[in-house]
């Protein structure tokens, strides 16, 4: 079977977000020191956040939208505790099927998991961390009678802090949405989908309790596939701090036929000021011309997030 008789069922994308000063995931404090946390790589160590801080915000946005979700998260807790009101049940909680669930009956001690359809990985610095000039200092004020008192006096608090934006890959495999014995049942799970890729296209508050710091993680740039592939096929941490070199693996790739320029929805910023898509973009007379004819391009991230909703057909009524 050719790819091009195969339907297609993944989207892949890859985000790539603003800079801004940085400093809400952090490691093991160093005595009055809050680290953040790294990764090596060749060029030096670059800053993340992890896929798991990602997902965990990614599933209070849909519960805000108004979406059905068994599992909260309690605040006021020692460690990190979070609540299901129901045994996982993916066929009625938009959480439990967007971001999956292993759980143990109660009853028989069965193990129950639920897969989920949503892959994400780190989101890593585009810079790697300076060696100089990378934190702030602060003095937390003493507490004097009232209430409470957390420490004897006042202290000061080293912060690590990275400026950069930051880029992340996700992708869907919309086999994982079909209910072929309850049709009712496949149009919410695609309406669900469909609230999970516009959650990224806003996404925002990520660390969780450490996020604390305004970052917001809604893409400036992004890059998505709509395929039959089950791979990619194309960079997903392609974003480089020079804008001429961002994506241009990919760009080569729709350039010389190696990819099929239909299946790419490219928006925002890297649409806007790239000089050949930014002609698409405008539509001009030289666009019959252009090497990259036939990409989907967009002004902004979220129009080709709706575009790719509207290509797998995730826009139904439930």
């Amino acid at each position: 079977m050719t790819n091009q008789s195969r339907q297609k069922n993944n989207i892949f994308g890859t985000v790539l977000t603003d800079v801004a000063p940085a400093s809400n995931y952090r490691g093991d404090s160093e005595d009055n020191r809050s680290i953040l946390q790294k990764l090596p790589y060749p060029d030096g160590d670059h800053t993340v956040f992890s896929a798991e801080a990602i997902r965990n915000r990614l599933r209070e946005m849909l519960r805000e939208d108004g979406l059905k979700s068994n599992r909260s998260r309690l605040k006021n807790q020692k460690e990190p505790t979070v609540k299901y009101d129901v045994f996982p049940n993916a066929r009625e909680y938009a959480d439990d099927k967007c971001f999956g669930f292993l759980a143990l009956s109660n009853k028989d001690g069965k193990e129950f998991q639920g897969d989920s359809f949503l892959r994400v990985n780190y989101a890593v610095s585009l810079d790697p961390f300076p060696h100089k000039f990378r934190s702030t200092m602060h003095q937390s004020p003493n507490i004097e009678g009232g209430a409470f008192k957390n420490a004897k006096g006042s202290a000061l608090i080293y912060r690590e802090v990275h400026v950069s934006a930051y880029q992340y890959p996700f992708g869907l495999n919309l086999n994982d949405l079909r209910a072929e014995d309850d049709p009712e049942l496949e149009k919410k799970w695609k309406k669900w989908a469909a609230y999970l890729l516009r959650a990224i296209g806003e996404l925002n508050g990520v660390a969780g309790n450490h996020a604390r710091t305004m970052f917001p993680f809604g893409p400036v740039s992004t890059v998505m596939r709509f395929t039959a592939r089950r791979t990619p096929d194309f960079d997903l941490y392609g974003f480089k701090p020079e804008p001429e070199k961002s994506q241009w693996e990919l760009l080569e790739g729709l350039v010389d036929g190696r990819l099929a320029k239909e299946e790419f929805y490219i928006g925002g910023r890297i649409a806007r000021e790239h000089p050949e898509l930014k002609l698409l973009l405008e539509n001009v007379d030289s666009t019959t011309q252009n090497k990259l004819k036939g990409v989907n391009v967009f002004k902004t991230a979220q129009g080709a997030i709706d575009a790719v909703i509207k290509a797998a057909n995730l826009e139904v009524e439930a």
